[in-house]
């Protein structure tokens, strides 16, 4: 019946069973069936993840250390994303990718000039 599309509680309604854990004892779950739900998991995701706005391409010369922090956190924003979309690939070298990003992000933001207070 859940291959049929029928909800576990429904079904643990229908056989009269108090725990989830009853149902599935009287369940075979075969690897066709994950591979199947996998598949329909990643064609039809439950929660999108919307990708960052793009940034207007300015005129490089008026480019400043603000305009590059910006684009060196969106770009480490769709490296994440790209990361959580491709559970497959390995994420040792992203992650490294990620932290010089984070570095080099964090020395042009050493650049930016700092905020004059206010008397």
């Amino acid at each position: 019946m859940l291959r049929a599309g029928v909800s576990l509680p429904a079904l643990m309604k229908l056989l009269g069973h108090r725990t989830a854990n009853m149902t599935l004892s009287y369940l075979e779950i075969t690897q066709k069936d994950l591979q199947r739900e996998f598949h329909l998991a990643r064609q039809t995701p439950r929660h999108l993840i919307p990708l960052p706005a793009s940034l207007p391409s300015g005129d490089p010369d008026l480019l400043d250390a603000a305009a590059v922090v910006q684009r060196l956190s969106t770009a480490g924003r769709v490296m994440d994303l790209y990361r959580q979309q491709n559970p497959t690939i390995s994420h040792k070298p992203l992650q490294l990718l990620l932290r010089r990003l984070l570095r080099v992000r964090s020395a042009f933001q050493k650049l930016l000039p700092s905020p004059k207070s206010e008397n």
